[in-house]
């Protein structure tokens, strides 16, 4: 009975704080907060995830070695993890700003952005403890496909929200133009 609530309890604390990592409220401008993301080398993170890479390393390196630059690679993808998690918050700040514009291409591509930063920021909690499992217990497989798709997704939903925006710049002093 004990453990039951004990469980029950660490799962209450964990959703309160995946609630609160995961509600944010805009602060700063579009530009400003557009100017706060990170460089995110997704070559790199999929490097340093990728299985082949490790099976590699673990037929050419001592068991050792193995360990030492498996811990190290697993601490850099947590960086960018990180830094993922970092954009994501921001890009969910933006999208939260952007669906209130009055035009509504930018609305739906704000939702859009909302809904896969908001997925992003769960798979980076879901993959956090996996890298740092991995750096207690290398040789754990650190399948990461989830984020990488989330990622990649995440960025094409940005990048239709800056063309949108761009798009409803130039229209705009046209428009005013004509009234």
């Amino acid at each position: 009975m004990t453990l039951y609530l004990l469980l029950f309890i660490a799962a209450l604390i964990a959703t309160t704080v995946v609630v609160l990592l995961l509600r944010q409220k805009p602060s700063g401008s579009f530009d400003q907060l557009a100017e706060e993301l990170l460089a995110f080398d997704e070559k790199a993170f999929r490097n340093l995830v990728d299985e082949h890479e490790e099976q590699f390393l673990r037929e050419r390196l001592s068991a050792r070695e193995f360990r030492a630059i498996h811990r190290e690679r697993m601490r850099a993808a947590l960086e960018y993890l990180h830094g993922a998690a970092h954009n994501a918050r921001i890009l969910i700040q933006l999208a939260e700003g952007a669906r209130q514009s009055a035009d509504a291409r930018m609305a739906a591509a704000a939702d859009q952005l909302l809904d896969n930063a908001y997925r992003l920021r769960v798979y980076t909690l879901k993959a956090t403890p996996r890298l740092y499992l991995g750096i207690l217990f290398p040789g754990l497989p650190q399948t990461l496909s989830s984020f990488v798709a989330a990622h990649e997704k995440m960025v094409q939903q940005f990048s239709l929200l800056l063309c949108v925006k761009a798009s409803s710049r130039i229209a705009s002093p046209g428009l005013q133009n004509q009234l």
